[in-house]
């Protein structure tokens, strides 16, 4: 608690010389929320609204950013930039409609009840111990089958037998294991 208290003075002491506002954080309720512009109105009072806060602290770059939107109507904290009223960042949200992740070549967007990974051009992801187990079950009746037709003999009129056993000389399929499958590096 005293690291606490001697941070915060340090942090005011440097304020003051430094000319700085102390932060003043408020809330009020998310109105108009824009992803494409990445603003959101906030409305303090019933007759007071600010209009296009920031939504992201950076407005000109988006080539790697987290984009928190918060729910229509529901509660934000929000910081004026520079002390300035007409620039406001919001900073913590009640209730988030949806967070979009981008850093370098990847990207995630996460809504209720879905995550799409890149675009989602792959559609979903694989449960790899169900198709592993899928796979392996498939690949044990194709086995069976190898086994079992490997003494059949046809009879062909009027020439005789014809053996199937040459055709079914192979070497037994193997299990499918879980390794061959799956992308470590995507969990979920």
């Amino acid at each position: 608690m005293a690291d606490t208290a001697y941070n915060l003075l340090r942090l005011i002491q440097l304020a003051q010389r430094k000319g700085i506002e102390p932060l003043q954080v408020s809330v009020g309720t998310a109105k108009n929320v824009d992803e494409q512009k990445r603003t959101c109105d906030i409305e303090i009072d019933t007759d007071l609204t600010l209009l296009n806060c920031r939504l992201n602290a950076v407005v000109d770059n988006y080539d790697n950013q987290l984009l928190v939107l918060p729910k229509e109507g529901g509660k934000v904290a929000f910081a004026p930039i520079d002390g300035q009223m007409t620039d406001v960042l919001v900073i913590g949200y009640s209730d988030i409609e949806k967070v979009l992740l981008k850093v370098g070549e990847s990207e995630i967007e996460i809504a209720d009840g879905s995550i799409v990974i890149n675009g989602g051009d792959n559609d979903g992801m694989v449960k790899i111990k169900e198709l592993t187990d899928k796979l392996n079950a498939l690949e044990q009746r194709c086995n069976d089958l190898l086994t079992a037709l490997q003494g059949v003999t046809i009879t062909l009129a009027p020439s005789g037998e014809f053996p199937l056993a040459s055709y079914f000389v192979m070497k037994p399929l193997t299990n499918t294991a879980k390794s061959e499958l799956e992308n470590t590096k995507v969990k979920h």
